[in-house]
C-alpha cells in the first residue's frame, strides 16, 4: 500500500543528519533490490523515522509499511528521534556530538519535569542538573564529557569556516584550539572568518605557530627581567630585548626601563628614610 498523503515536518526532518550520496545510493539500491523492508514511523499522520526510504519508494511506486508510536507532545517526538539516530547510524564523532547536544534542552526539560510531578521532594544545587544533563549527553553520544564540551564551544563560539572543517580538514581539537586563540586574538579570529572550510588547516597552522612564537618570546623577555633583576645577563641575552623591535619600539623601551629605575631609586630612597627613623624611634624608646 502506498502513503502519498504523509506529512513531513520540517522542524523534525532537520533533526536528522543527511546522508551522504554514497549512502543514500546504497539506500535506493537496497529497496530497488529488495523492497522497502523496515516501516516508515509516524506520529499521527506526521512522519518522524524513514524520510529517505520514503522518498525512493515515492520515486519508484513501492510499497511500504508504517507504524504508529505514541508521544505526549512534540519535545518528546524530538528526543526519539535524536536518540534513534544515535542508535542505528555510522556517525562521525562531531555528528554524534551534535545530535547529541540537540538534547540538552530537551533532557534538561524533561528531568526538571520529572522532578515537579514527584513533588520536588529532592532538590539539588542550581547547577547539578547541568552536570548530570552534560554527563548524560556523553553517554548517549558514546563520547567523552571532554569532547562533548568541546564540540559545544566550537559550535557555539568559533568562526564558521571552524566549524564546517571540524572533523572533516581539522580534528575536534584542532578546532577548539583555534576557537579559543580565535577568543585571544580578533585579528586570528578574522583570519579564520575569512578562510574558508579547506582553507582553515593552513590559516590555523600558521596563527598557531605565531601565537607559539609570541609565548616564547614573552618567556625570553621575562627570563631576561629575572636575570637583570639580580644583574646576571649576557650580550646574548641583551640581543633578545632588540629582536624584532623597531626603533620606535625600542625608545619606548628605553623609557620604560628609565621610569622603572627612577622608581626603583625614589622606592631605595624611601626605605632608606623608613629604616632611618625606625631606628631613631627605637633609640627613643
Amino acid at each position: 500500500m502506498l502513503y502519498s498523503l504523509l506529512q513531513t515536518d520540517i522542524e523534525f526532518r532537520r533533526l536528522i543528519p543527511p546522508l551522504t550520496q554514497e549512502e543514500y545510493d546504497n539506500l535506493q539500491s537496497s529497496i530497488l533490490a529488495e523492497g522497502c523492508r523496515d516501516a516508515l514511523v509516524l506520529w499521527g499522520d506526521i512522519l518522524i523515522d524513514g524520510h529517505n526510504r520514503h522518498a525512493i519508494c515515492q520515486e519508484h511506486g513501492i510499497p511500504f509499511k508504517t507504524v504508529q508510536m505514541d508521544f505526549p507532545d512534540r519535545d518528546a517526538v524530538k528526543l526519539w528521534i535524536l536518540k534513534n539516530q544515535l542508535g542505528r547510524r555510522n556517525l562521525t564523532d562531531v555528528q554524534r556530538g551534535r545530535l547529541a547536544l540537540q538534547m540538552k534542552d530537551l533532557i534538561a526539560a524533561q528531568a526538571k519535569r520529572k522532578q515537579s510531578e514527584a513533588g520536588g521532594a529532592v532538590r539539588q544545587k542550581s547547577d547539578k542538573p547541568e552536570i548530570d544533563t552534560q554527563k548524560e549527553l556523553a553517554d548517549l553520544a558514546d563520547l567523552s564529557h571532554d569532547t562533548i564540551h568541546k564540540i559545544d564551544t566550537v559550535d557555539t563560539k568559533a568562526p564558521e569556516p571552524v566549524k564546517e572543517a571540524m572533523g572533516t580538514t581539522i580534528s575536534i581539537n584542532k578546532a577548539y584550539e583555534a576557537t579559543k586563540a580565535a577568543e585571544a586574538s580578533p585579528e586570528f579570529r578574522q583570519q579564520l572568518e575569512d578562510a574558508d572550510a579547506q582553507s582553515v588547516k593552513d590559516v590555523l597552522a600558521e596563527g598557531m605557530k605565531q601565537i607559539a612564537d609570541a609565548s616564547k618570546r614573552q618567556s625570553k623577555i621575562m627570563n631576561w627581567w629575572r636575570k637583570a633583576s639580580v644583574m646576571k645577563y649576557s650580550a646574548e641575552d641583551m640581543d633578545i630585548w632588540f629582536d624584532g623591535l623597531s626603533d620606535d619600539a625600542i625608545e619606548n623601551q628605553a623609557a620604560v626601563i628609565n621610569n622603572t629605575v627612577k622608581n626603583i631609586a625614589k622606592l631605595q630612597n624611601e626605605f632608606t628614610r623608613a629604616c632611618q627613623e625606625r631606628r631613631r624611634l627605637t633609640r627613643i624608646k
